[in-house]
C-alpha cells in the first residue's frame, strides 16, 4: 500500500541534559509526555530507540495503529553518528565555545546526526512505501499534548508548495552566506530548524549522504556542532567549496513548529476514543 508520507522519528536515551542552560533540564519523562501526540497521527511511523522502556511506551502510544507503526531497537554503538563520539568529545574540550547542549554533550551532538541515518534506513528498508518521507523530532508535536478522547485524528500530507528536488525545512533566522562557517559553529547561529525535514524519497537519501559527508569533513577540520549549524555551514560560500552540495534546502520562513502542523489534515469523521 502506498501512503502519503512516512514519518521517521527517534528517542536515544542520553540521560538528563541541560537545554539552552544547565538548569533547564530534559530527560526521558518529558519526551514520553510529548510523544503522546503520535497517538493522534494516522500516518505510518518508523520509530528508532535504544531504550527498551521507551520502545514499550511507543507501542502503547501507537496501540491503535499497529499496522502503520514500526519500532526499531538500535544499539547506539553500531550507529554511524555514535562512532564519531570520541572525535566530537575531543573537540569539545578547553577553549571550545560552550553552548548548551550543542557543544557540551557529545552524545547530544551524536543524536542530532543520527536522525539522518535513521531516515536513510527507513527509506532503504521500505518499512512503509510512500513517495515522501519526513523527519519529525519526537517532541515536535508537543502542543498537541495532552491527548484527549475528543481529539480529532489527523494524517500527514506533503505540503503543496514542496519543491520535488529539494528538502523542505523551517527557516528561523536570516542567513548570511558570506559568513565563515566556523563562526556559525562557534557562535551557535541558526538559519534552519532541525525538527522537520520533508522530501521525496530519493532526494532525501541523497541529502542524507551529503550531510554525513559534511559532518566528517568538518570533523577532519577539528570542528563540531549539531545538525542545524552543520546545515547552515554547508550552504555558506565557504561551505559550498568544501562540501559541494548537490541537494538544496527549501527553507520556509515560519515559527519553529508551523510546517509540521500545517502538514496535518483531519481524518474525516474520526475522533480518538
Amino acid at each position: 500500500m502506498e501512503y502519503n508520507v512516512t514519518m521517521v522519528s527517534a528517542y536515544i536515551d542520553i540521560g538528563e541534559f541541560g537545554k539552552d542552560s544547565p538548569n533547564n533540564t530534559r530527560d526521558h519523562r518529558i519526551y514520553q509526555k510529548w510523544s503522546w501526540a503520535y497517538s493522534a497521527i494516522y500516518s505510518p511511523l518508523v520509530f528508532y530507540t535504544d531504550s527498551p522502556s521507551f520502545a514499550d511506551h511507543m507501542q502503547h502510544v501507537r496501540q491503535k495503529l499497529p499496522d502503520i507503526t514500526k519500532i526499531i531497537f538500535v544499539n547506539r554503538t553500531s550507529l554511524w553518528a555514535f562512532q564519531l563520539r570520541d572525535a566530537i568529545a575531543a573537540i569539545y574540550g578547553d577553549g571550545y565555545p560552550v553552548h548548551y547542549p550543542n557543544t557540551v554533550y557529545p552524545d547530544y551532538t551524536c543524536v542530532t546526526h543520527a536522525k539522518f541515518e535513521f531516515i536513510k534506513d527507513a527509506i532503504l528498508n521500505s518499512y512503509f512505501y510512500s513517495r515522501h518521507v519526513v523527519w519529525v523530532d519526537v517532541g515536535y508535536f508537543r502542543d498537541m499534548c495532552p491527548i484527549h478522547e475528543s481529539t480529532t485524528a489527523v494524517t500527514m500530507q506533503p505540503l503543496a508548495n514542496l519543491d520535488p528536488k529539494r528538502v523542505m525545512c523551517t527557516q528561523v533566522g536570516a542567513p548570511n552566506f558570506t559568513m565563515a562557517w566556523r563562526d556559525i559553529f562557534w557562535k551557535n547561529i541558526n538559519w534552519v530548524a532541525g525538527g522537520f525535514f520533508l522530501a521525496k524519497r530519493q532526494v532525501m537519501v541523497n541529502f542524507v549522504l551529503q550531510y554525513q559527508r559534511a559532518v566528517e569533513l568538518f570533523l577532519r577540520l577539528n570542528q563540531s556542532q549539531v545538525e542545524q549549524h552543520v546545515l547552515y555551514s554547508i550552504y555558506t560560500d565557504e561551505g559550498r567549496e568544501i562540501v559541494k552540495p548537490t541537494i538544496e534546502l527549501q527553507p520556509i520562513q515560519s515559527d519553529w513548529f508551523d510546517l509540521g502542523f500545517n502538514s496535518l489534515v483531519p481524518v474525516k469523521g474520526s475522533a480518538l476514543s
